[in-house]
């Protein structure tokens, strides 16, 4: 059993690490498939049930593209990979398993995911200086209203999207991995 999620952590990391790195290189287009699919390869580990391997391909995985890429931290997609994209399947798969109240679940987590946009519009506007008034013609004060309410809409679409995730590469790794017989 530990030789399975030994391989399924490492060619999750190495996965990972793959889609971040074109997630970066080739920000116009692959961005966010980058943080579409990353998140797709850290369900690997989970199919055998393991949230250490799961958080260490997490890890291991981003670290290897910060890294490869010549640590340029500051990418938005690292920023988006480490602080919701990457760990909020782990973090799904450990609530369905320990059967966490689902209401306060989705609340808790569509704070985290509104925090995360809001954050992430700031991190836009005042680190990496992109003038976003230029772009919309509306007030800059209430910019971070508007991203928090479109970002609580758009998390019950990521929601169903991890969970759809889930399950797909769970039935894939299901027909490739064969049972041990008992």
């Amino acid at each position: 059993m530990k030789t399975k999620v030994i391989t399924l952590s490492g060619i999750s990391a190495a996965l990972v690490a793959i889609v971040l790195i074109l997630g970066v290189y080739l920000s116009e287009i692959f961005d966010i498939f980058a943080l579409m699919f990353a998140p797709a390869f850290l369900c690997m580990p989970l199919y055998v049930d393991s949230k250490k391997g799961a958080f260490l391909s997490y890890l291991a995985g981003g670290l290897i593209a910060v890294l490869f890429t010549g640590g340029q931290i500051t990418n938005y997609v690292f920023f988006a990979y480490f602080l919701f994209a990457g760990i909020f399947p782990i973090v799904k798969y450990i609530a369905v398993t320990k059967r966490f109240n689902k209401v306060l679940f989705n609340v808790l987590c569509m704070i985290w995911f509104v925090a995360f946009a809001v954050g992430f519009y700031y991190y836009y506007t005042a680190f990496l200086g992109f003038p976003i008034e230029t772009v919309f013609n509306i007030d800059p004060k209430i910019y971070p209203l508007i991203v928090g309410i479109c970002s609580a809409a758009v998390y019950f679409l990521i929601n169903g999207y991890v969970f759809s995730l889930q399950l797909i590469v769970f039935r894939l790794l299901k027909r490739i991995i064969k049972e041990e017989q008992k």
